[in-house]
């Protein structure tokens, strides 16, 4: 083989495996470079939470179980995908442009939770899972849901914020995306509001959810607010993510 070939082909080589090589970060996410900045793309899980209303103590106890399921579940959050949590609130998404700086305020990847019992140590398997990422979501969970804020609830506001961030659309994997969303899916904001039973959401709202699944948990309301929890309501958040595109019919849990 020709000299100059055989040094082209071992340096394309050296290439491919520096440019192969990553780096695993404290939050167990696996990025291009040891600074840390740009992450290996990997499915998205984003948690998003609604602190207009308190939750009621029992709301608080499903919030936390169900949410644990769903991160436990290998087919919804597999390996390597990013979890991330966003809150909101009366302070969010205002008329004026204000408020509109949400950050995460917790992101972990999902690292391999079992092993071979004869190759791998599953003890320091368990411990890593555990303390890099099961009880950090746990931790956030429970922490985001001992806030509420009243007044306003941009709900869809912060869905189509969330879904048009560039640092998840990027690194998004194509079709295995969820959003979950803990709302009582009571919207109240300048733009629409379930109070006046505006049930038309304007096409400036809509979101960016193709290739994403949905699911929503909704805290059952009681007294004056019930009555706003319609089938009316609930039909206008279906046809609202079908418009931005989602996978799937989205899953509404009602939590009683």
């Amino acid at each position: 083989m020709n000299k100059k070939i055989l040094i082209t082909l071992l340096m394309a080589a050296i290439s491919s495996f520096v440019q192969a090589e990553t780096f695993i970060g404290k939050n167990n996410c696996e990025y291009m470079e040891r600074a840390q900045i740009r992450r290996v793309p990997t499915p998205e899980i984003v948690i998003v939470i609604d602190q207009s209303e308190e939750l009621s103590p029992s709301h608080k106890v499903q919030v936390e179980q169900m949410i644990s399921e769903l991160v436990l579940d290998e087919k919804i959050v597999p390996v390597g995908a990013h979890v991330s949590i966003y809150v909101f609130g009366k302070d969010d998404f205002m008329s004026d442009g204000s408020g509109q700086r949400i950050l995460p305020s917790l992101n972990v990847c999902r690292p391999i939770s079992d092993g071979n019992a004869f190759t791998s140590n599953r003890k320091k398997i368990d411990k890593n899972f555990q303390s890099k990422f099961l009880l950090p979501i746990r931790a956030g969970i429970s922490q985001s849901i001992k806030v509420a804020h009243g007044e306003r609830s941009p709900i869809i506001e912060t869905v189509q914020y969330v879904s048009n961030l560039k640092t998840i659309t990027s690194l998004a994997k194509t079709g295995k995306n969820k959003l979950i969303l803990v709302s009582d899916l009571l919207q109240h904001s300048e733009e629409i509001s379930s109070y006046k039973k505006q049930y038309t959401v304007p096409e400036t709202l809509t979101a960016d959810l193709k290739n994403w699944d949905i699911h929503v948990l909704q805290p059952t309301r009681y007294g004056k607010d019930k009555s706003f929890q319609t089938k009316q309501n609930n039909d206008m958040w279906k046809a609202y993510f079908k418009t931005s595109g989602v996978n799937s019919d989205v899953n509404i849990k009602v939590l009683p």
